[in-house]
């Protein structure tokens, strides 16, 4: 299971509480966890520290994006998401909710998947990452790096960008 934007690590408990404890499916089951806020880095830590066989984790406190290095991201007022720093022509009414920019560690997700899913893997992918799925999907799929996935499951934001943005 790779879970790109964990959050507070809700999917990765629900998933894990009943595949790890329920032989559910195939086993054995992985978590790979992809967040860069510091302030899930604890509970994130937690919870997959508590994973128990035939369950196993690992989590990388960074943005999965096109390329390693780092990324200024938009740390919302609520402060429970955060996203990819809009250019001027996609900030368009995003100046109202932006509380402050910070900057994370980024990973080439790509490569990641490329180096650390084998073809015979079975792959589900959660992908929560605020309005920057625009610009990594097509990355993803121009690599391949879709390909060992099975199961793709992305929560959408319309909000985030303009129409033109979200066709291209």
């Amino acid at each position: 299971v790779l879970d790109i934007g964990a959050n507070n690590g809700g999917f990765t408990k629900m998933t894990a509480s009943r595949a790890c404890s329920s032989g559910f499916g195939r086993a054995p089951w992985h978590f790979i966890l992809f967040e860069p806020q510091a302030k899930f880095a604890s509970i994130l830590t937690r919870i997959t520290s508590n994973l128990s066989p035939p369950c196993t984790s690992d989590f990388h406190q960074a943005a999965a994006w096109k390329h390693d290095g780092q990324l200024q991201f938009v740390q919302s007022r609520n402060s429970q998401s955060s996203y990819v720093r809009p250019s001027k022509d996609d900030s368009a009414g995003i100046r109202k909710r932006i509380n402050h920019f910070i900057t994370v560690q980024s990973v080439d997700i790509s490569k990641f998947i490329h180096q650390a899913l084998h073809p015979t893997d079975f792959v589900f992918l959660k992908m929560d990452i605020e309005g920057a799925e625009y610009d990594l999907l097509p990355s993803l799929i121009a690599s391949g790096a879709l390909c060992p996935v099975d199961y793709f499951l992305i929560e959408w934001h319309l909000q985030v960008v303009n129409e033109t943005k979200r066709l291209e």
